[in-house]
């Protein structure tokens, strides 16, 4: 396992912030600047409205701003990174410095509206270079909603699951969904929205080439097209609807007392206090309190200030 300020954590650094500054300027295929769209961008929104699935292109990644102000921004973030760097081996408290500036120049673009997976991953790298382990997680799983099936993301992210005080293990419920359906979460939506796309354009085309051709083998590929069309359909539709209010969260201080009410009067759920990075689903919110989850399956309440969710 390599150390927390090992230069292999975060390899793909350099290199990724500067893919960041050029993804910025990259708009999603469906959703030009200027409002202007690709050729026969009309015929595919009839077939997404045939789909019932327009509301997950609402709620997909929104163009971003390209104004200087966040182009600066994320310019200078990549110079405090750089010069933090060079500073950890013989100034380590200029180090820290660095990274601080580098995570507050990253979160500056995000409180923008900035919302871009590579984004989200510089923006953990710099917390878990400060030691901010439970914002690390936090941010690289944003990251991974939005880039998942990154390998260096995916390393980052379990070493800094690695670095967390509680080790907490996932029901075995939980691993078999995930197994099961892999491509629901490792899939990112745009992709699983342009797959059911094509299934839902193949099908009809499966169809009209069967009322002239007749064949079993024609009417057994509509078959799978229609299926494959409704099963990413209806994965691209339970991903938006869950983007529409926080459903995961992570910890981000220490000893967090996890209550069996939503009021400091309850008792503790657990005999001791968690700490920063433990992950868990948000099961319904109350005024300042949020029903939790654990990866176990056990639940409680804890004060919504203790935690980032998502």
């Amino acid at each position: 396992m390599p150390h927390e300020h090992d230069p292999r954590i975060f390899a793909r650094r350099a290199h990724d912030l500067s893919q960041g500054l050029q993804s910025l300027d990259r708009v999603r295929h469906f959703f030009p600047p200027g409002g202007r769209t690709n050729p026969g961008f009309p015929f595919v929104c009839s077939y997404l409205a045939a789909l019932v699935v327009m509301p997950a292109f609402v709620c997909a990644q929104s163009p971003v701003s390209q104004k200087d102000p966040i182009r600066a921004t994320l310019d200078d973030a990549l110079r405090a990174y750089r010069l933090g760097v060079d500073k950890l081996r013989d100034e380590p408290d200029g180090a820290v410095k660095e990274f601080r500036r580098t995570r507050d120049g990253f979160q500056a673009v995000v409180d923008a509206g900035v919302e871009n997976g590579k984004l989200y991953y510089d923006l953990g790298n710099a917390h878990l270079r400060l030691g901010e382990v439970g914002k690390a997680v936090a941010h690289y799983r944003k990251a991974e909603r939005l880039i998942p099936g990154d390998e260096n993301l995916a390393a980052n992210l379990r070493f800094a699951r690695s670095m967390r005080r509680d080790q907490i293990e996932s029901s075995g419920k939980k691993t078999f969904l995930k197994t099961v359906f892999f491509l629901h979460y490792d899939w990112t939506l745009r992709v699983r929205l342009i797959v059911a796309l094509v299934c839902y354009g193949g099908f009809w085309g499966l169809m009209i080439v069967r009322r002239s051709w007749p064949r079993a083998g024609v009417g057994y590929a509509a078959l799978v097209a229609l299926a494959l069309w409704i099963s990413f359909g209806a994965s691209a539709c339970l991903t938006c609807y869950e983007r529409r209010s926080p459903s995961e969260g992570v910890l981000v201080t220490n000893d967090v007392i996890v209550r069996k009410g939503n009021g400091e009067s309850y008792d503790p759920q657990f005999a001791a206090p968690l700490h920063e990075g433990v992950e868990f689903a948000v099961l319904e919110r109350r005024s300042n309190w949020v029903y939790i989850e654990l990866p176990d399956g056990s639940r409680g309440w804890i004060r919504d200030r203790d935690a980032l969710v998502f």
